[in-house]
């Protein structure tokens, strides 16, 4: 599903927060942690791996941009209507 945006997916790191998943291969995720920080090699492995995403969220951020976490507001996906929304701009603006 991805392939025709590989090169792009490739130049960002990936947080990941909010998830819910089932694998029978091995990733990088677990369910130890609220959030997770993937860089493109790793998001490579999730992205050929034998996993199901049921729910999440997904960022992408450029890879030259520092990831900040403020754990007391992580992006959410239940409930959050925000989801729906194109915020790049914002994004874009910090």
């Amino acid at each position: 599903m991805i392939i025709p945006i590989w090169d792009d997916v490739r130049s960002f790191n990936w947080l990941i927060s909010d998830l819910e998943f089932m694998s029978s291969d091995p990733v990088p995720l677990n369910y130890d942690h609220d959030y997770f920080i993937l860089s493109p090699e790793e998001f490579n492995v999730l992205a050929h791996a034998d996993v199901q995403i049921i729910w999440g969220v997904i960022s992408g951020v450029p890879a030259t941009q520092l990831i900040e976490i403020d754990e007391n507001n992580m992006p959410y996906s239940e409930g959050n209507d925000l989801v729906w929304k194109d915020l790049s701009c914002i994004c874009a603006t910090r």
